[in-house]
């Protein structure tokens, strides 16, 4: 009876041992070798690097103005088919960048879809990523009940416009924040 119990305990040992093989070689993330950083001072880029515009040079008031007028500059267009049934199909949202120097790396689009009566039957937020001066992006959106779809920008996160992080827009920006 006392070998069962010792067999177990040494095939228990095994399964350990053999999970932390090798744990004082793996990497740790948090450290960063001295190898490493040599090699990363040693590139070099023989092209010219753009610099984005910086906050400042944008301004806070042009900013501030931007941010609340986002529609204007992120024009997100809605495309889709109305049915008799009273179905909408084939839902996609195109945003176009108009900006020729600001570049978003996130914007959150709020899609609404509307009844006959212009109320609203379902509101849906979509996230796009990285639209880039004169780009358009398009997101597709699950077909749903309704007459009609709107469309409005009300997030974004922009490096030059918020100094990275992710504000509210339109009717909803704060200009004192």
């Amino acid at each position: 009876m006392k070998r069962i119990p010792i067999i177990l305990l040494l095939f228990i040992v095994a399964i350990v041992l053999f999970a932390c093989r090798g744990g004082e070689t793996k990497a740790d993330p948090e450290k960063e070798t001295t190898s490493d950083r040599k090699t990363e001072e040693r590139i070099t880029d023989t092209k010219p690097v753009a610099t984005p515009a910086s906050p400042d040079s944008i301004g806070s008031e042009a900013s501030s103005e931007i941010l609340a007028k986002i529609d204007q500059y992120l024009v997100s267009t809605p495309v889709y088919t109305a049915q008799a049934s009273g179905d909408i199909t084939n839902v996609s949202v195109t945003i176009k960048n108009t900006l020729k120097d600001i570049t978003f790396q996130k914007a959150i689009v709020e899609v609404t879809f509307l009844g006959p009566d212009g109320k609203t039957i379902k509101n849906g937020f979509y996230t796009i990523q990285n639209i880039e001066p004169d780009d358009t992006e398009t997101v597709k959106i699950p077909n749903s009940k309704g007459s009609s779809i709107t469309s409005h920008i009300v997030k974004v996160k922009s490096n030059q416009l918020t100094n990275g992080e992710m504000v509210l827009t339109g009717s909803h920006f704060d200009a004192g924040k």
